[in-house]
C-alpha cells in the first residue's frame, strides 16, 4: 500500500503543513486582534484601531518586498531564525508597553515586518 519513502514523506508533509497553518494563523490573528485591542484596552476610536491594523498589514507587505533582496544574502534557515527572533522581540515590546498607544503602534509595525518572510520562507 505505502512505499518505503511514503512513511517518511507523510509525517514531514503534516509537520510542514501544520507550521504553515500556524504562521498564517499568527498573521491573520494579529491583524484581526489589533483593532479590537486598541479600541477596548487602549481606549482608541475604531478608526484609530483600523489605522493600526492597516499599519501592521503595510509593514507585512514591506517586509515581504524587502525579503526578496535580503534572501539573496541569507540562507532560508538563517533568515527564518532571524525573522522569528525579530517577531519575538516585537512581542516583548508589545508586552512591556501594552498600555502605551505609541509602543503598541511600534510593536505592531515591527511584528508585521518580522512576520512577513516566515510564510514565503517555508515556515
Amino acid at each position: 500500500m505505502f512505499s518505503r519513502g511514503t512513511w517518511f514523506t507523510l509525517p514531514c508533509c503534516a509537520v510542514i503543513g501544520g507550521r504553515v497553518v500556524l504562521a498564517v494563523g499568527m498573521e491573520t490573528g494579529y491583524g484581526a486582534f489589533v483593532t479590537a485591542y486598541s479600541v477596548v484596552a487602549l481606549g482608541q476610536t475604531e478608526a484609530a484601531g483600523q489605522w493600526m491594523a492597516g499599519a501592521y498589514w503595510a509593514a507585512l507587505m514591506v517586509g515581504r518586498i524587502a525579503a526578496v533582496p535580503i534572501s539573496l544574502y541569507l540562507k532560508p534557515d538563517r533568515y527564518l531564525q532571524l525573522s522569528m527572533l525579530g517577531s519575538m522581540g516585537a512581542m516583548v515590546v508589545l508586552l512591556m508597553g501594552q498600555s502605551s498607544v505609541a509602543i503598541v503602534w511600534i510593536g505592531s509595525i515591527l511584528n508585521g515586518f518580522f512576520l512577513a518572510p516566515i510564510f514565503p520562507t517555508g515556515a
